[in-house]
């Protein structure tokens, strides 16, 4: 009886890498896999290849609600090279959530960089102050 649920759940798992879903539901349905065996190259991999083609509005809010969560779970766990990458694919996705420039800025200070991050700052910068066009 064991062996049968063994199976069953070894088919499922590799169904699942052969007929994967939709990008990028696809894609994160295997970050949280790979999370579960603490795989964090292909954690990154399949990071790397969200994009928000296709997608609607609702979706991508959605999908960045989910990026952020792993994000934080990330933090907590002191992983602070995962933990910017997932905030930066959230900017990249939608530079709405104005509050991951706060948590890239604590990245930088828990590694040691007690100055601004120039970077940072400028890209939150140009959400705050819309550029000016004169004649």
């Amino acid at each position: 009886m064991k062996n049968k649920w063994f199976f069953i759940i070894l088919f499922l798992c590799i169904a699942a890498f052969i007929f994967p879903a939709d990008k990028p539901w696809g894609n994160l349905k295997k970050i949280y896999f790979y999370d579960s065996v603490e795989d964090y190259p292909g954690v990154l991999e399949n990071l790397g290849a969200i994009n928000r083609d296709g997608l609607e509005k609702g979706e991508v809010a959605t999908l960045s609600k989910n990026l952020i969560e792993f994000g934080d779970h990330y933090f907590a766990q002191k992983k602070f090279d995962i933990a910017e990458a997932f905030y930066r694919k959230v900017l990249d996705l939608s530079p709405d959530h104005w509050y991951l420039y706060n948590k890239l800025e604590e990245i930088d200070r828990e590694k040691g960089n007690f100055f601004f991050n120039f970077n940072v700052s400028r890209s939150y910068m140009s959400i705050l102050v819309p550029s000016v066009k004169y004649n």
